[in-house]
């Protein structure tokens, strides 16, 4: 009897070992968040920022590419693993779609949190 109890208890053991190494292997997938506005600044005046539809792509150090859609409003969402990304943008508002908007650095992306008012800048002259 001792022998099946203790038995049981290294099964229990383990299984909650397992069940903690599963809760911290989900987590550290977890993705982080970068929420934006696809913008156009410049242009005759008053130069005030304008809202644009098109694509936002994060580009990471292996320039593995993550792309979103961007409405009407210009904001934008992507869900990105950990790590560091350039993002680019692109307006059929602008020379066709051809011309490469940008943030002004790169953004640093934590698993489990989100990176707000983060600006892709189509600049006109």
């Amino acid at each position: 009897m001792k022998r099946t109890l203790g038995a049981i208890m290294t099964l229990l053991n383990a299984g909650s070992s397992l069940a903690g190494c599963a809760a911290r292997a989900t987590a550290a997938a977890a993705p982080g968040v970068v929420e934006g506005q696809l913008i156009r600044v410049g242009g005759p005046a008053p130069g005030a920022a304008v809202p644009l539809p098109g694509q936002v792509v994060a580009i990471d150090s292996t320039d593995a590419r993550h792309t979103v859609d961007v409405g009407n409003d210009g904001q934008f969402r992507l869900s990105l693993p950990a790590g560091t990304y350039r993002l680019i943008g692109y307006s059929p508002l602008i020379q066709s779609g051809q011309a490469q908007c940008s943030a002004a650095g790169p953004v640093h992306v934590v698993t489990g949190r989100t990176l707000q008012h983060v600006a892709v800048i189509c600049s006109v002259r």
